[in-house]
């Protein structure tokens, strides 16, 4: 992004004006609906916006006073409700493109779109922009609900519970659990990753062999239940230690889950099918010719069969 005089904006943290600046739309009175974030990915410093599901979203930045955030400037039709769902499934879309975790701290609004007042200064990973070339609309309900549990879960800073909510993907993905273990024995193999290959050598050297049910019943069912055997004590720090070791296997399987079953792919997938070599060309093109493309490919095909 540049200023009136051509010269690029800086990557740093603005005040409340710069954003009002730099989009005057954001001062148009109406019902707007905000959630404010702490994200655990870079975040942009100056506002943008885009079409998501016929609705325009607009990327609220951090500034030195106020919570980072996205908001919606909702039409009389719909409700508060739907607008915040709308949103939370933008965020979750959101950071599974940006391989991160993004909380919801508060929720606010009104007649115009006023965030939280934010405590802390310093600490923050800063970018200019998001690239919005490409944006996913998962339709099938399970896959939203998929991202939704990888945006909490990667935004967690309680490990147990953030074993738990990436094993609900993989409970998800694969309901029977018959098919779940048939999965997680072909697919834990392949996981790649020192922080991985740590994790599976500190399951050899304890001496088990089934992985998979290992995970299950020392992580899973541990973490839920308080009766039976074992429990993950919050206590003993030695629980800790172990799911803090074993977290990047259940973390690294949800992430293949929802490639095989929802057919999500991450960034690093799509570079290895040299998908990126479109996306180029998607930025050349821009969004409008490629949508229109896209809707004529379609026809087509509809009049084909």
């Amino acid at each position: 992004m540049r200023d009136e005089n051509g010269k690029p904006r800086p990557v740093e943290i603005q005040g409340r004006e710069a954003k009002y600046d730099q989009a005057p739309d954001l001062l148009q009175r109406g019902h707007w609906v905000c959630l404010n974030i702490e994200p655990s990915c870079s975040w942009p410093v100056w506002p943008q916006s885009l079409d998501f599901l016929g609705h325009k979203i607009w990327i609220i930045p951090l500034t030195l006073e106020d919570h980072p955030g996205v908001a919606i400037r909702r039409p009389p039709e719909m409700k508060t409700e739907e607008a915040e769902r709308l949103l939370y499934r933008f965020l979750s879309v959101l950071a599974w493109q940006n391989n991160c975790g993004i909380t919801v701290a508060y929720r606010s609004g009104g007649s115009l779109p006023s965030m939280v007042g934010l405590n802390k200064k310093y600490g923050f990973s800063l970018r200019k922009l998001f690239d919005f070339t490409e944006i996913l609309y998962p339709q099938d309900d399970d896959a939203l609900i998929a991202l939704a549990l990888m945006r909490e879960a990667r935004g967690l800073n309680h490990i147990a519970y953030a074993f738990l909510s990436f094993w609900r993907v993989l409970e998800l993905a694969f309901p029977e659990a018959r098919e779940r273990v048939t999965w997680m024995s072909k697919v834990l193999p392949k996981l790649s990753g020192s922080d991985v290959q740590a994790a599976l050598k500190s399951i050899a050297d304890a001496g088990i062999q089934d992985v998979g049910r290992h995970l299950y019943e020392s992580g899973r069912c541990a973490i839920a239940h308080a009766t039976g055997k074992p429990i993950v004590n919050p206590d003993d720090p030695r629980d800790a230690e172990r799911l803090f070791l074993e977290l990047p296997l259940v973390r690294e399987m949800a992430v293949r889950a929802i490639e095989d079953r929802f057919g999500i792919l991450t960034q690093s997938a799509e570079f290895d099918l040299h998908l990126y070599e479109l996306r180029g060309w998607k930025r050349v093109l821009g969004r409008g010719l490629i949508q229109v493309h896209a809707m004529t490919q379609e026809t087509s095909a509809t009049a084909a069969r």
